[in-house]
């Protein structure tokens, strides 16, 4: 919960100091910046657990293809 509240944080205070630059109201940027930070968030933290099961899956494949070259060289 405290990561979706820091994502909130950060993508306000970008729509705040974007708002300038936009065109938008400095309250209506900041809204939707806490909303899209919120969103862009949580989609990078699932994005990047994913990946991460991904490359441990990997590892494992690796792992176990080694260990099975090591046996077979073993036993000659």
């Amino acid at each position: 919960m405290g990561m979706i509240v820091i994502f909130a944080i950060v993508g306000a205070a970008v729509g705040w100091l974007a708002a300038g630059q936009i065109g938008r109201g400095r309250v209506t940027s900041t809204l939707i910046g806490a909303a899209g930070g919120m969103a862009g968030g949580i989609g990078l933290w699932i994005m990047i657990g994913l990946l991460g099961l991904l490359v441990g899956a990997l590892g494992a494949v690796a792992g176990a293809l080694i260990l099975l070259w090591l046996v077979d060289r073993w036993r000659g």
